[in-house]
């Protein structure tokens, strides 16, 4: 689960696990990348087409900053839910296991 929600796509793990803040985490990052995206191509044409490179503030560079940004956040968002689920399923697991041994026989004349 961890490696979904860090490598394929963060938030996904997250998800998994039955928490809406993965649903937020998911909508962050896939807006974040499509940001990123945009600029990145947005930057490239203006680059090609006045064959003038773009200045710093730019809205293209601007939005591929913006993306980054909100990717980045998305993703530590993530990380903090991926270590908070990890020690949430540590600490259930040992009261996990012992209401799921069987009785003892009961202990009686033969």
């Amino acid at each position: 689960m961890v490696a979904a929600n860090l490598l394929l796509w963060p938030g996904l793990g997250t998800a998994l696990a039955r928490r809406k803040s993965g649903l937020v985490q998911m909508g962050l990052s896939g807006g974040g990348l499509i940001m990123a995206l945009v600029g990145m191509v947005g930057f490239y044409f203006r680059w090609v087409t006045t064959t003038e490179f773009p200045g710093w503030r730019d809205r293209y560079v601007m939005a591929f900053v913006a993306g980054l940004g909100l990717f980045a956040l998305a993703w530590f968002w993530a990380l903090g839910s991926s270590i908070q689920i990890i020690r949430s399923s540590r600490s259930r697991a040992p009261a996990q296991a012992a209401a799921e041994r069987p009785a003892p026989p009961p202990m009686g004349k033969a």
